[in-house]
């Protein structure tokens, strides 16, 4: 069996609370196949010895709101290992929303993030529709 990739010798932090361990990590299909001792060739290898190998990070607190109009990748949150973001947990978020609600939303983040009425959507102060 060859695996499509193999992730060797790095010190595994894998998010169920134990304690970093070394170990290799195989992935196949996209997927993490196994997390141990990995036998076998792979398609790529990396040398992670030295480095530490965890799964993609939750951001659980983040102000891409407005950002994720024109940033669809949430950069640079994906540039540091950030797989997933949640919106809105600063008391409010601009979708999802009543369309009657969203230039008061626009206008609330604009005050508190110090975000531009363009950068927040680009609706009109009261009303209006906020995302394309």
């Amino acid at each position: 069996m060859t695996w499509d990739l193999v992730v060797r010798g790095g010190r595994v932090v894998d998010g169920t609370g134990l304690p970093p361990f070394t170990a290799d990590v195989a992935v196949r299909d996209g997927r993490i196949a196994r997390v141990g001792r990995v036998e076998g060739p792979a398609r790529r290898t990396l040398d992670a010895a030295g480095a530490v190998v965890t799964p993609g990070f939750i951001d659980v607190h983040t102000h891409y709101d407005a950002q994720l109009d024109w940033d669809p990748v949430a950069s640079p949150a994906s540039w540091h290992g950030v797989t997933t973001v949640l919106c809105g947990n600063c008391g409010f978020t601009l979708a999802p929303a009543r369309p009657a609600d969203t230039g008061w939303l626009a206008q609330m983040l604009s005050r508190v993030e110090g975000i531009g009425r363009p950068g927040a959507g680009g609706g009109p102060p009261l009303g209006g529709r906020l995302l394309r």
